[in-house]
C-alpha cells in the first residue's frame, strides 16, 4: 500500500500486524517511492542483490521473494499500537481533504496541529527510553507488545546505527506521544509527563528556554502543562520569570520589568503582604522587600532577582537572596499560592497601571529626604498629649516615617544622609507601631502637602485592589480586620525604655509545630515570637515537640555511615547535620574527633560532588575529577593531542612543561592506564586506546559542568586556570 511508505505508518489496521522494515532474505528496506507501478505485487521489489555476474552497464535483477510469509508482531486490535495509527490515519486523511491554502497558511488546521504535537511528544519520548529514569507501566505495556520475540525493541535515536527509519521506533514513539495526549490540549498524562520531565532533570536539562524549543511547534497549553510539571525543579526566579505556578505558565516577555519597577514599591504593599504572611512568619521588612522584587520578575525575560533590588532603589547587600523565604514558604505549603497572586498582579498592574509613580519618588531627594518642621511636630505632640515622642530620637523617626510615606522605601534603604541605621529599626518599627491616630494622620497631612507643593497629582497611599485576582485563599490575616499596630510587623531587639510594649502571647501548640518542622530550635522560635527561651523550653516540653541533645543524636551514630556520606559521597557536612537535626559544629567536632579530614573551600570540593555520587559516574571518570582543578587537568590533557612536543603544548596552554607532565601524570595514575603517546621527534601527540575511551567518557560530564556554569563564575575560572600552573 502507498499508504505504508509514509513516515507516520508503522501498522495495518486490517489485519492488525507490525509492518516490517526489511525484506527476511535481501535484508534491504522497500524504496521510499515508486513511479510506476510495482512489478509484481506481494513480492520484493528491491535491486542490487550480490546475485551471479551480469552484464556490464545492466541493471541488477530484483529480489522478487514472495512476501507473503514474512514473519512480523501480531498487535492487539484493541491495544494502544493500533489506536495510535487510526488515529494518525484519520489525521493525515483530515489534513489531505483540508483547502491547500489552509493546509500551507500560518493558521494551520487542527489535523496539522495534532501531527506537530505528536512529533515532539514522540522524539521526547524515544529520547527517554535511552536515560536511566524507568519508564510508567503504559509505556512499559507498549514496549512488550512491539516486542513479542524479545528481538525488536526500540533502539531510540540515540543508539540507532543508521539513519533508516525503523518501524518499531516509530510505532513505540507515535503510541506513547498518542497515550499522553489522548486528553484535553492543557492536560497530558501525568505519569509519561513526569517521566519525561525526570529524564530531563536526570540529563541536567531543566532550562525551560531549552524545553519550549524541543517543543517549539506544539501548543501553548502543552507547553503550560510542561512548564508546570518542571516547576519543582526550579529556583524562583524561573519560576516567576515563566508564571509555573500560575493557570497558564507562559514565556517570559521582555521590556515589562522597568516600565512595571515605576508602579511596585519597595516595599511591598502592607495590606497585601499583610494577607501573604502566614501566621506572622516573616519579618516585615525582609518580606515586604522580598515581594516587590519578585512581583518585578513575574514573566519578565533576562532579569536576575540582584537587578529587581536595583530597579527598586535598594542597595545591594550580601544576603540578597530569597532563599530562605523561598524554603519557609514551600515548607509553610503557601509557595504556590504566594507566586500565583504575585503572577496575577503582575498582568493586572502591566494593564491597568499604578496612580503612583514610585520609580520618580524614588529619584526625588525632596521626597526621600522631606522638608519636616519640628516646632510643628512638638506642638502638635502636645495637643494629642504625647510629649514623649516630641524628643529628638521619635522627633527624626517621624522625619523617617514620612519619607517611607512619600517614596514607599523603608528609611534603612533612603540614601545617606537619611538612612536610618540598623540598630534603630525596632526602634522605628515600635514608634510606628505605636503612633497615636492624630500624629499619623498628621504625617499623612504633611505627606499630601509635600507632593501638591512638588505638582505630583498623585495619591500619598495607594493599594492594588483584591478584586484585580481571581479569589485564593489567603494564607495571612485580613487587613479590615487587624489592628493598625498588628500590621507594621516588629523586628526583634531592644525597645526604648520610653516606648512601651505588650507583653508577647505565647505560641500555640500548631505554631510550635510549624516552627519545628521548619527546623528551629528553641532560641530561634524565642526570637520569631519575642518570648523568653525558658519559656520557649517549656511549652516544647509540654507539647512533647521537644528534640533529642545532639550528644544523645550523635552517642547512636554509625561512624562509617558519616565517613561515607562525607568522605564517598562528598556531601556537604552542614546538609548531612540537617538531616540528623544537629547543628552543623556539633557533626564537625565529632567528625574530626573520628578522625575525618574536614574539607575547607574550593581546594577539598569534589567537581561532581553537586551532581551526584560516586554511583551517578562511572569509576575513572569520578576518580579523575577527583582533587584541586581537576577539570583543568582534563582539559588539558584533552588539549595536548595534536602537538609535536608536550613543551608546545604547555606553551599553548599558558603554563609550563613540569606542571603540564604532573597534572597528566596525576590523570594516568587515577584512570590506571597510559592516556598519551608520544611517536617519533617532531610527530604529534595522539591519544592511547584507554585515552581515546576516556576522552569519550569525559565529554559528557565535561558538557554537564559547562551548562551548570553562569556567566561570571565560568569567566573567574578560566582567569584562574590560566593563571594557576
Amino acid at each position: 500500500m502507498l499508504a505504508w511508505r509514509l513516515p507516520w505508518t508503522f501498522a495495518c489496521t486490517r489485519h492488525h500486524l507490525l509492518l516490517v522494515d526489511t525484506c527476511p532474505v535481501c535484508g534491504r528496506a522497500h524504496r521510499p517511492a515508486l513511479d510506476q507501478p510495482p512489478r509484481d505485487p506481494g513480492r520484493c521489489d528491491t535491486t542490487g542483490l550480490p546475485l551471479p555476474s551480469h552484464p556490464r552497464g545492466r541493471q541488477p535483477p530484483a529480489c522478487t521473494v514472495p512476501l507473503t510469509g514474512t514473519a512480523t508482531i501480531p498487535l492487539d486490535p484493541h491495544g494502544p499500537v493500533l489506536a495510535a495509527q487510526r488515529h494518525v490515519d484519520q489525521l493525515i486523511e483530515a489534513l489531505a481533504h483540508a483547502q491547500p491554502a489552509a493546509a500551507t497558511s500560518q493558521h494551520a488546521p487542527a489535523a496539522r496541529q495534532g501531527l506537530d504535537d505528536l512529533h515532539a511528544a514522540a522524539r521526547a519520548a524515544l529520547l527517554a527510553l535511552t536515560a536511566p529514569p524507568p519508564p510508567p507501566k503504559t509505556v512499559t505495556a507498549v514496549l512488550a507488545e512491539l516486542d513479542a520475540d524479545g528481538s525488536n525493541a526500540p533502539a531510540g535515536p540515540a543508539h540507532t546505527g543508521d539513519r533508516r527509519r525503523r518501524t518499531t521506533d516509530t510505532a513505540a514513539g507515535v503510541t506513547i506521544a498518542h497515550l499522553m495526549l489522548a486528553g484535553q490540549p492543557g492536560d497530558p498524562d501525568p505519569a509519561i509527563t513526569d517521566w519525561l520531565i525526570d529524564v530531563a532533570v536526570h540529563k541536567g536539562q531543566t532550562s525551560p528556554k531549552l524545553l519550549l524549543r524541543r517543543w517549539e511547534n506544539t501548543r501553548p497549553e502543552l507547553h503550560a502543562a510542561l512548564l508546570h510539571r518542571l516547576a519543582p525543579h526550579l529556583n524562583i526566579t524561573y519560576q516567576m520569570r515563566y508564571s509555573t505556578a500560575g493557570a497558564q505558565p507562559r514565556r517570559p516577555q521582555a521590556g515589562h520589568a522597568r516600565a512595571r519597577a515605576a508602579a511596585v514599591p519597595s516595599l511591598f504593599w502592607r495590606g497585601w503582604a499583610l494577607r501573604l504572611n502566614p501566621s506572622g512568619l516573616f519579618d516585615s521588612l525582609t518580606y515586604r522587600t522580598t515581594l516587590s522584587a519578585l512581583l518585578l520578575l513575574a514573566g519578565t525575560d533576562n532579569l536576575s532577582y540582584r537587578d529587581a533590588i536595583k530597579l527598586l532603589g535598594r542597595p545591594l547587600t550580601p544576603g540578597s537572596q530569597p532563599t530562605l523565604i523561598v524554603t519557609q514558604l514551600r515548607d509553610a505549603g503557601v509557595l504556590d499560592t504566594v507566586t500565583t497572586v504575585l503572577d496575577q498582579l503582575a498582568v493586572a498592574l502591566d494593564t491597568h497601571g499604578s496612580p503612583i509613580d514610585y520609580g520618580r519618588r524614588r529619584r526625588w531627594k525632596r521626597l526621600t529626604n522631606p522638608d519636616f518642621d519640628e516646632h510643628a511636630w512638638r506642638r502638635q505632640c502636645a495637643q494629642t498629649r504625647a510629649r514623649r515622642l516630641a524628643s529628638p530620637r521619635p522627633t527624626t523617626f517621624a522625619r523617617l516615617y514620612l519619607a517611607e510615606l512619600l517614596t514607599g522605601i523603608h528609611p534603612h534603604h533612603l540614601p545617606p544622609p537619611a538612612r536610618l541605621p540598623a540598630t534603630d529599626r525596632p526602634h522605628y518599627a515600635n514608634f510606628v507601631r505605636r503612633l497615636p491616630t492624630p500624629l499619623d494622620d498628621y504625617l499623612h497631612h504633611q505627606g499630601r502637602r509635600i507632593l501638591a507643593r512638588t505638582n505630583i497629582r498623585e495619591p500619598l497611599e495607594w493599594e492594588p485592589p483584591i478584586d484585580w485576582i481571581s479569589p485564593v485563599t489567603w494564607p495571612g490575616p485580613d487587613p479590615a480586620s487587624t489592628p493598625r499596630g498588628d500590621q507594621w510587623a516588629r523586628t526583634p531587639g531592644r525597645t526604648p525604655a520610653d516606648t512601651p510594649i505588650d507583653p508577647p502571647h505565647p505560641p500555640s501548640t500548631e505554631q510550635l509545630r510549624a516552627y519545628v518542622a521548619q527546623g528551629l530550635g528553641p532560641r530561634q522560635i524565642a526570637k520569631a515570637t519575642g518570648c523568653p527561651p525558658p519559656l520557649i523550653n517549656q511549652l516544647l516540653t509540654h507539647a512533647g515537640l521537644t528534640r533529642p541533645a545532639p550528644r544523645d543524636i550523635l552517642a547512636t551514630l554509625d561512624p562509617a555511615w558519616l565517613r561515607h556520606e562525607y568522605e564517598h559521597k562528598h556531601r556537604a557536612l552542614h546538609a548531612i547535620a540537617a538531616e540528623l537535626g544537629i547543628h552543623g559544629k556539633d557533626l564537625s567536632l565529632y567528625a574530626r574527633g573520628i578522625g575525618i579530614h574536614i574539607r575547607h573551600g574550593a581546594r577539598d570540593r569534589h567537581a561532581l560532588g553537586a551532581h551526584g555520587g560516586p554511583d551517578a559516574f562511572p569509576p575513572t571518570i569520578w576518580a579523575a575529577f577527583t582533587g584541586f582543578r581537576a577539570e583543568q587537568r582534563i582539559r588539558r590533557l584533552l588539549a595536548a593531542p595534536g602537538h609535536t612536543s608536550l613543551n608546545e603544548a604547555a606553551r599553548a596552554l599558558g603554563t609550563k612543561q613540569p606542571n603540564l607532565i604532573v597534572q597528566i601524570r596525576r590523570l594516568e595514575h587515577a584512570v590506571g592506564a597510559e592516556l598519551l603517546h608520544h611517536g617519533p621527534e617532531h610527530s604529534p601527540i595522539t591519544l592511547t586506546a584507554a585515552g581515546e575511551q576516556f576522552a569519550r567518557d569525559v565529554q559528557p560530564v565535561l558538557a554537564l559542568l559547562d551548562r551548570h556554569r553562569i556567566g561570571p563564575d565560568r569567566k573567574a575560572e578560566k582567569w584562574a586556570n590560566s593563571r594557576q600552573p
